[in-house]
């Protein structure tokens, strides 16, 4: 029995845009509302998004920071450039890929916090 490694499964979910975050489980009916599992905000102007979980969650303040200053280091652009790349961009980086999963192993962004309803 082969059995896929939970990071691995995080980190290929995270590329291709099914990250069980609320706004995502909330289009297909899997959860009620769309706010952020870890910091609580939401709604219309701050949708908890991949965006949202990698640039502006309170619950993942130094975890963020540590990500943006090694991004900046891989890549070579200063901070205030890190701070205003989108998630999608940073993940078609391949320098970037150590530090995407040295956030995912500090955070526990990408992992399913619910349990979907056999319905």
């Amino acid at each position: 029995m082969n059995r896929v490694n939970p990071l691995a499964a995080r980190y290929y979910r995270l590329k291709s845009g099914h990250v069980p975050v609320r706004t995502y489980l909330k289009r297909f009916g899997h959860q009620d509302d769309d706010k952020c599992w870890w910091c609580g905000c939401g709604g219309r102007t701050v949708a908890p998004t991949w965006e949202h979980l990698f640039h502006h969650c309170s619950q993942w303040r130094f975890q963020d920071a540590m990500l943006w200053k090694k991004v900046g280091i891989a890549t070579g652009w200063r901070a205030c450039r890190c701070r205003h790349v989108q998630v999608s961009k940073l993940l078609s980086m391949e320098q970037c890929d150590s530090a995407v999963i040295q956030f995912l192993i500090t955070t526990d962004i990408g992992k399913f916090l619910f349990k979907l309803s056999e319905e």
